[in-house]
């Protein structure tokens, strides 16, 4: 493993523990009546800065950004970006959709990716020309469709995703809403759906896309445009086909 990535997933995981070991208390002060908007975001700041502070002593040199705070020049051709929580809703009813995630970029490209699931402790990680592992085991995007099904995983609940829902529904494939965009394509990256799309997110998604890719996906949208649009849409070449023929049918 790469030791940048290596120091990013040692500093993912101080995060994701932060996060996990917040969760009660967080629950308790809800149930107290004080608002969410005044109390969740100490909770996601000192999960961030167990990030900032591992990377910022091991890469003084670079820039450190996340949701709360960042460290080092903004001129730096190294930065990390930090995504405390994707999903916000799965997290504080303590459903196990959640994620964060670490991405390093060299002169603007991504170059390594770390996405954690906190309440699984699933872990999935990627370096540019060195392949995508998850949990220590190399992945790679399923070419065909399962005999358990075709399934599709995304933020179906979304509005904007739902006429895509509809029509995957319509021609047979079986839908699995994962509210977290990031672990959505995660997910499909590493076996467990054989396609992601994802649509109406705010969600950075430059950690999972290049884990995608290093798990053999092509990343586009799902008219067939080579490139995310309205939408992202990953899948194995061959999947990727299918879906796009399905939805235009």
């Amino acid at each position: 493993m790469h030791p940048y990535l290596n120091n990013a997933l040692r500093a993912a995981r101080r995060a994701a523990e932060s996060l996990v070991s917040g969760q009660d208390r967080l629950d308790s002060e809800i149930r107290e009546g004080k608002p969410l908007a005044s109390i969740l975001p100490s909770y996601l700041r000192n999960a961030e800065q167990q990030i900032i502070r591992l990377l910022a002593k091991s890469y003084p040199e670079h820039y450190i950004v996340g949701q709360f705070d960042a460290i080092g020049d903004s001129a730096a051709q190294s930065r990390w970006e930090i995504q405390i929580l994707d999903s916000q809703s799965q997290y504080i009813r303590q459903i196990p959709s959640y994620a964060l995630a670490v991405t390093y970029y060299f002169r603007d490209v991504a170059e390594h990716a770390v996405i954690i699931n906190p309440a699984t402790q699933e872990e999935f990680t990627a370096s540019k020309g060195r392949g995508a592992q998850s949990n220590d085991r190399r992945i790679r995007f399923s070419d065909n469709f399962s005999v358990a099904g075709k399934v599709v995983s995304g933020n179906f609940l979304n509005s904007a995703n739902f006429e895509t829902a509809q029509k995957l529904s319509a021609t047979g494939y079986q839908l699995c809403d994962i509210d977290s965009p990031l672990l959505s394509i995660a997910y499909a990256a590493s076996g467990k759906t054989e396609a992601a799309i994802v649509k109406g997110s705010r969600t950075k998604l430059d950690a999972a896309i290049l884990i995608a890719k290093e798990a053999g996906a092509l990343v586009g949208d799902s008219k067939g445009a080579p490139r995310p649009g309205e939408d992202t849409f990953v899948a194995s070449p061959r999947i990727f086909k299918q879906v796009v023929q399905s939805l235009k049918s």
